[in-house]
């Protein structure tokens, strides 16, 4: 049960991320040029887009792209606003959010832009963040915090050699804390507050890449990277 938005920038391939589409999206929205992926999993997953936000100013074409959209699906706005089009249209995405086990899953924004990479980073502490970043085939971000309508935990399964970075966000409390289990090195003392984090750690069990990770207080971005294929 997701939402899913689209923004602009590298994004996975459909088929690498085909466990979050094992049952069709509840509702999905495109930011600006984000609609090139968006259209591109529509057609591989057989769903529409629902909703398009942003300045437009990235989307090739976009009055003929747009065309062939209802209008009351286009949320066209000035260049010169306050937010940027992905928190826009993840604003949009929590205003859609009415059962508590819904995610909201952003998929793209790899690369580009390192200022653009720095406030997708600090979207993961707003109140609108997403519960799940799909990077590109091979790295997926967790947003986890003790905040109330956010998502706290997650659990991974993954293969030999995964590999899982934590890091604390948003206002960092004094006793911001974790907890983690089946990781190789704990994470229960770092002094989060004193800006220490997890780098490069992995699962215990390497073969099954397998562990858990809880926010008990304050948020975390908590990054996974699969091993690349041959």
């Amino acid at each position: 049960m997701s939402i899913f938005v689209f923004t602009g920038g590298g994004y996975p391939e459909p088929s690498a991320v085909a466990c979050y589409f094992q049952q069709p999206p509840d509702y999905v929205l495109a930011a600006d040029s984000g609609l090139t992926a968006a259209e591109k999993y529509a057609v591989y997953y057989k769903f529409s887009v629902n909703e398009i936000h942003g300045d437009m100013d990235s989307l090739l074409e976009p009055n003929r792209r747009l065309a062939a959209y209802p209008a009351a699906s286009i949320h066209r706005y000035q260049a010169d606003k306050d937010y940027p089009d992905t928190e826009l249209a993840l604003q949009a995405a929590w205003n859609r959010k009415y059962r508590s086990e819904q995610k909201i899953i952003l998929i793209g924004g790899d690369g580009g832009r390192i200022d653009h990479l720095f406030a997708l980073k600090e979207l993961c502490s707003a109140p609108c963040a997403p519960d799940i970043w799909l990077c590109n085939n091979r790295q997926t971000v967790f947003c986890l915090s003790d905040t109330p309508g956010r998502t706290a935990g997650m659990e991974y399964s993954g293969t030999a050699g995964t590999i899982v970075s934590v890091f604390p966000t948003g206002q960092i409390k004094k006793d911001q804390r974790i907890r983690g289990q089946g990781l190789y090195w704990p994470i229960e003392n770092l002094a989060w507050s004193r800006g220490e984090y997890s780098l490069s750690n992995r699962a215990a069990d390497n073969a099954s890449g397998c562990f858990s990770l809880t926010a008990e207080c304050g948020s975390f971005i908590v990054i996974v990277t699969v091993p690349e294929t041959e």
